[in-house]
């Protein structure tokens, strides 16, 4: 083999290795399902604002909401594992929250809405692009 073949060769491989890295970026199958798990996430969190704002403010829901939305300085996620990453960090938030609290009508409704969060966590780090060298 020639040098140049060695090279095209090289070059083909790495071409090879940089596909599979875009793949899942690509289908459209993984972006849906994918897309799913951070919209029922979202979804499930709406709820939960609004029905903790409802049952522990005595505010309706999505006034509670609007009043807290700051609508600038929010910086998007540039893509679903850095989603998945702070949806992680909240969670645990979540999760000190319950240990810390002495009300067990609190932790039960928390532990209800944590375990939905949760669920649609690892349903979408299941499908995140894993990166290879």
């Amino acid at each position: 083999m020639t040098v140049e073949m060695n090279r095209v060769r090289e070059l083909l491989v790495k071409m090879i290795h940089h596909r599979q890295r875009c793949e899942a970026l690509i289908y459209a199958q993984s972006h849906r399902t994918l897309a799913r798990s951070a919209y029922r996430f979202v979804k499930i969190e709406k709820v939960m604002i609004q029905k903790m704002a409802m049952l522990l403010f005595k505010q309706d829901g999505e006034q509670f909401i609007t009043a807290h939305n700051t609508g600038y300085d929010v910086i998007e996620f540039d893509d679903y594992n850095e989603m998945h990453a702070m949806n992680k960090s909240m969670l645990k938030d979540i999760k000190s929250l319950i240990k810390t609290t002495g009300d067990t009508n609190l932790t039960a409704l928390v532990s209800y809405w944590l375990a939905a969060l949760q669920i649609e966590n690892d349903e979408m780090h299941k499908h995140l692009p894993t990166s290879e060298s």
